[in-house]
């Protein structure tokens, strides 16, 4: 069983916890498409009042002290933990496994420690980096406040370094996107975040190097639950609790890690079974690589597929395809292209859903969902990408 570690690395007060109580209570039970994340039980956690529990049972209870108004919110992780789930697909009443993710989260005041072994070596094996950038943070860059600007520059300047060199994809997640949603929009945003150098100058090089950025917006509480008042987010009395695309940083994690991947392996070959690389558009290059896919197949699983690593070497052709598929969609696709590509995708869910009866066609209709998701991101949220 193939294991994806996802880590999510962020200042004090970001809202890190909260994400991942709030995707493991939109997941633990199967949705429209019978896919949904299971919590590993194994092992009991220690609370902060002293009390065992489950982890699932302490991720339930901090969504359910979310949800209470008449509760603050709860402070942050007083120490990395470590959660464990199992990605699964539920066809009548039998379960079957498609992928695990461990999903890192740590003490927000960690990132500021100059040596962190632990950090480091979590950081080091990854296969996916969520920075996350503090909504309110970003709320007061964009209306021009000095503290705004001030805790973005502390934030970037505690998280790059210990990004610089992981050659794994890398989503910057913005939090509380309830405060900034009808005030600013994220190509806004992204203008500005690039207007600073130091994040300017790594995005460019993560491009350069053909690992995948991005920009994705959620919200662990929704758009009618929570306020910004005096400096401080603020429960509305009879809120709805309505999370906004938490799902999205994991939908994101396999195919742009597939993406990034096959860039590298590409770029270093300089050519496709014998043929240039048309590298003058992202475009030519995934349709030089669909060819490929398509019509070399042998060539493909004999050159391409060995150097990939092993939690995707055993991907197949059809999901690889799909993955690149993707990536050429993501690339150049208009709205009525990419509206067009969801009606197919919902199409591709239906007859892998059908297909599930074992570990292998488990993945391959979980990826499907994935990718429907991360298509919708890209037509509702097209500044997502960093081309």
């Amino acid at each position: 069983m193939t294991t994806y570690k996802i880590i999510i690395v962020g200042s004090r007060g970001a809202g890190k916890t909260l994400l991942l109580a709030s995707m493991h209570h939109q997941l633990f039970q199967p949705g429209k498409y019978q896919i949904f994340l299971e919590c590993d039980d194994k092992n009991t956690v220690t609370h902060s009042d002293g009390r065992q529990m489950t982890p699932r049972q302490l991720l339930v209870e901090r969504y359910a002290k979310l949800a209470d108004p008449s509760k603050d919110f709860e402070p942050g992780t007083v120490d990395i933990e470590e959660w464990h789930f199992r990605c699964k697909v539920q066809i009548g009443f039998k379960e079957f496994t498609a992928c695990d993710f461990l999903y890192l989260d740590y003490a927000g005041g960690d990132i500021n420690k100059s040596n962190n072994p632990k950090l480091t070596q979590y950081l080091d094996e990854a296969d996916i980096l969520l920075p996350l950038l503090n909504g309110e943070t970003i709320l007061s860059l964009m209306r021009g406040e000095q503290d705004g600007y001030k805790n973005l520059l502390e934030d970037l300047g505690n998280m790059l370094p210990k990004m610089r060199t992981k050659v794994n994809p890398v989503h910057f997640v913005i939090s509380k996107w309830d405060i900034l949603e009808g005030e600013f929009s994220l190509q806004e945003v992204k203008d500005r975040l690039l207007e600073e150098e130091t994040f300017s100058n790594f995005v460019k090089n993560r491009l350069r190097s053909n690992s995948s950025v991005r920009l994705i917006p959620v919200s662990a509480v929704g758009m009618e639950f929570a306020e910004l008042q005096d400096g401080k987010m603020i429960k509305i009395p009879k809120g709805r609790l309505k999370p906004y695309q938490v799902e999205m940083p994991l939908a994101c994690v396999l195919p742009d890690r597939v993406k990034s991947e096959l860039q590298q392996i590409i770029d270093r070959k300089k050519n496709i079974n014998n043929k240039p690389i048309d590298t003058s558009t992202e475009v030519g290059f995934w349709n030089s690589l669909l060819e490929t896919v398509g019509n070399a197949t042998e060539w493909f699983r004999q050159e391409i597929v060995p150097e990939l690593p092993p939690e995707i070497r055993g991907l197949s052709n059809d999901i690889l395809k799909k993955c690149v598929e993707a990536a050429k969609a993501g690339a150049q696709q208009t709205r009525e292209q990419q509206e067009a590509r969801i009606i197919k995708q919902k199409d591709d869910m239906e007859k892998s859903l059908q297909a599930v009866k074992d570990e292998e066609t488990a993945l391959a209709h979980a990826i499907d969902v994935f990718l429907a998701m991360q298509t919708q991101l890209d037509r509702d949220f097209p500044a997502s990408q960093f081309n």
